[in-house]
C-alpha cells in the first residue's frame, strides 16, 4: 500500500519542464513577491495564485545549497535500521535520526553509525522528544527538548551530561545554544497568557536570565492586509541563527495566512519580513528560509490518501523564492550530481540552516525508476541513476539526503 502511494506521490510531483536541467537558477523565472511598506519597514509579500498558475522547474540541489550528499547510513544492525517516517537533523559532521519515540541514533555525515543519544529510563532517558534536537558541534554537546526538560547530551558518547528544567513551559519546542552559558528555547505564543515566556534564556541550571512574552507576537500591529503573523496551536520553529539576527516561524498546526519573523538581538526589535497573499481557501503548509531563499512547501487536498508518511508527508507543492530579486516558482528539487533525479516526493526538513530528506530504498529505487522513463533524461545522467539504482540492495537502511542551504 505504502509502495502504491508512493508512485503516486511521484507522479502527482513529476517536472512539467520540456528539459531536464533547463533553468540553473531563478534568474530565468518571474517576479512573484515584492518588498511592501510595512510600520516604517518593509516585507516580502508573495502571491501565491501567481506562482500557482506559473510552470514548474526543475531546481538543482547544488545551487539551493552550498553542498549536498546522498548517505547511505549504516546497516551493521538491525537496532539502527530507520522507519520511513524518521527525522533528520543535521550539521557539518553529523546526521542524526529520530522518530519522535525510539532513542535518537547518531551518524557520522558519512553514514556510519556512531552511538545512541540517550536512554528510556534513567538520568538521560525520554519519552519522546518534540523534534530531534540541536547538534553543537563547537561545545560538542547535543541538545534535546522533551517533556519538562532540556536534555544535554555528550556528542561523543551521547551519554546524558545535564538536564535543564525550565520554569516557564512544560514543553520547550525548540533549543538552541545561546551565549557561552545559556539556551534559548521558544514555546507556543498563547493569547491567554499574554506574559508567558514565548522564548526563554536560560544557564545552565534552569535559572531564567531573559525572555520575550507572547504578548509581542499577539501584537494587533503585526496583523495586516496579507496575513497573520501567529494562528492559535502554533509552535514557535526555530529557522535560523546569526550574531545578531534570529528567524523565527510560528508553525501552525492548521491551515492559515502566517508569517516568517526576525528577531533582531540588540534591538530588541522583532520585525515581520516574509509571508504568502491568498485568495481562497489555504492548503496547509510550511515555511522556511535560507540567507538566499524563502521555501514553502505545501500539502494536497485531503481527498488524497495520507497513508505515505502522515500530515506533512503528502504529496504536494514546493515553492522556492530568492530574496533579492523576489523571483520564484514551484519546483522540483533534484540531485544534479546524481543524474538529476527529481526528490521533491520525499520527506524533507529544514532546519538552522541545513536541507534534510529521508528516503528508503525502495522508495529511492521507485524514484530513479520514474527518472529513467523520461525521454529528457540524458544519456550520462541515464547511466548515473542505473549505477545508483545497481548499488541499493534490500538490506539496506535508509538514504539521508543532507545539504547545507544557502
Amino acid at each position: 500500500m505504502v509502495f502504491l502511494l508512493f508512485s503516486l506521490f511521484v507522479l502527482l510531483c513529476t517536472s512539467c519542464n520540456e528539459n531536464k536541467g533547463e533553468y540553473e537558477t531563478l534568474l530565468s523565472a518571474p517576479v512573484v513577491a515584492e518588498y511592501m511598506p510595512y510600520r516604517g519597514d518593509s516585507m516580502l509579500v508573495a502571491d501565491f495564485e501567481k506562482i500557482r498558475n506559473g510552470s514548474t522547474i526543475d531546481f538543482p540541489m547544488s545551487e539551493f545549497c552550498e553542498w549536498y550528499k546522498l548517505v547511505k547510513l549504516d546497516n551493521s544492525s538491525k537496532e539502527i535500521m530507520l522507519p520511513n517516517f524518521a527525522w533528520f537533523i543535521a550539521s557539518d559532521n553529523y546526521i542524526m535520526a529520530g522518530d519522535g519515540g525510539d532513542p535518537l541514533l547518531l551518524f557520522n555525515i558519512d553514514g556510519k553509525y556512531l552511538c545512541q543519544v540517550g536512554e528510556k529510563e534513567g538520568p538521560g532517558g525520554y519519552n519522546g522528544y518534540y523534534q530531534p534536537g540541536y547538534i553543537n558541534e563547537e561545545k560538542q554537546e547535543i541538545l534535546l527538548p522533551v517533556f519538562r526538560a532540556i536534555k544535554v547530551y555528550n556528542l561523543r558518547t551521547g551519554k546524558v551530561i545535564n538536564s535543564i528544567t525550565p520554569t516557564n513551559t512544560l514543553v520547550p519546542r525548540y533549543v538552541i545554544p545561546w551565549s557561552e552559558d545559556t539556551y534559548l528555547y521558544s514555546t507556543e505564543p498563547d493569547e491567554r497568557y499574554e506574559e508567558r515566556l514565548t522564548l526563554e534564556e536560560v544557564n545552565h541550571e534552569g535559572k531564567h536570565i531573559s525572555g520575550f512574552p507572547s504578548k509581542y507576537f499577539l501584537h494587533d500591529g503585526y496583523v495586516n492586509d496579507w496575513g497573520e503573523h501567529w494562528a492559535y496551536n502554533s509552535w514557535l520553529d526555530i529557522l535560523r541563527i546569526n550574531a545578531d539576527e534570529i528567524a523565527f516561524y510560528p508553525s501552525p498546526v492548521y491551515s492559515t495566512k502566517d508569517t516568517i519573523f526576525h528577531y533582531h538581538v540588540k534591538q530588541e526589535d522583532l520585525k515581520p519580513v516574509f509571508t504568502m497573499r491568498y485568495t481562497g481557501n489555504v492548503m496547509q503548509h510550511r515555511y522556511s528560509e535560507s540567507s538566499h531563499y524563502y521555501y514553502a512547501t505545501y500539502m494536497v487536498p485531503n481527498n488524497v490518501p495520507l497513508e505515505l508518511n502522515g500530515w506533512s508527508n503528502r504529496p504536494g507543492i514546493k515553492i522556492l523564492i530568492d530574496r533579492r530579486t523576489g523571483k520564484g516558482s514551484m519546483v522540483n528539487l533534484c540531485l544534479d550530481k546524481h543524474g538529476w533525479l527529481d526528490i521533491s516526493a520525499g520527506r524533507s526538513w529544514v532546519f538552522n540552516g541545513y536541507f534534510t530528506l529521508n528516503l528508503t530504498p525502495d522508495n529511492l529505487m521507485l524514484m530513479i525508476e520514474h527518472e529513467l522513463k523520461q525521454e529528457d533524461t540524458t544519456e550520462e545522467n541515464r547511466k548515473k541513476l542505473q549505477e545508483l539504482y545497481d548499488s541499493i540492495t534490500e538490506d539496506d537502511n535508509n538514504y539521508a539526503v543532507i545539504g547545507k542551504l544557502r
